[in-house]
């Protein structure tokens, strides 16, 4: 991964590049579900990388046992490397975002995987994902769920909130002048995102 980042990271840095990527179909594909928005998108490879696997191969090379230190080392080894693939998603989105040509594909990304990724909100969901993962790491414990993969990967989801919490935090450090460039009434609107359906904490007459 860390060669492939580099180099994304070293082209995206170069503006005229950039802007290239962020107009290739491929950016922003016409997908219809997050699943296909996940393995057609240039970044869906970089952003799909995650702690939750598929391969029964990957648990039993970071878990060579169940013991308590082998468990613990396990885990900790997998958080920092989790940690180094967001830290490298941050610095290849800021650049896009530094980016006049590239900022609008990568917010319409967002927000595409936003909007394919509602299925997540139902109530089976979690059962069903469940369910894949065990039936992918041991096929005798657990049968396949019925329905197909729709939604996006676990790492593609967790890699992508992450990436933008770190985006956020010059706008929520206590006192910083940057707060008072957020437009409030943007989640009013149905730019990008249709919010219509959401339940609002704060609910209006309106």
């Amino acid at each position: 991964f860390e060669a492939d980042s580099r180099a994304l990271h070293a082209l995206v840095r170069e503006k005229p590049l950039g802007s290239l990527l962020s107009r290739l179909p491929a950016f922003v594909p016409a997908g219809r579900t997050g699943h296909a928005l996940e393995a057609q998108a240039t970044l869906g490879p970089f952003l799909g990388l995650s702690c939750f696997p598929s391969d029964r191969r990957v648990p039993d090379a970071c878990f060579p046992s169940f013991s308590a230190p082998d468990v613990e080392g396990g885990t900790t080894s997998l958080r920092l490397s989790l940690q180094v693939v967001q830290m490298a998603l941050k610095s290849i989105c800021t650049e896009l975002l530094k980016n006049a040509d590239a900022k609008d594909p990568f917010f319409r990304l967002v927000a595409a995987a936003c909007a394919l990724n509602g299925v997540r909100a139902q109530q089976y969901f979690p059962h069903a994902e469940t369910q894949r993962l065990v039936h992918a790491l041991d096929p005798h414990r657990e049968e396949a769920p019925q329905l197909p993969v729709s939604a996006s990967s676990d790492g593609f989801m967790i890699n992508l909130g992450a990436t933008l919490l770190q985006l956020c935090e010059p706008f929520t450090a206590p006192g910083s002048p940057h707060a008072a460039k957020i437009d409030a009434t943007y989640l009013l609107s149905n730019h990008r995102l249709h919010l219509d359906k959401d339940t609002r904490l704060c609910a209006t007459a309106d």
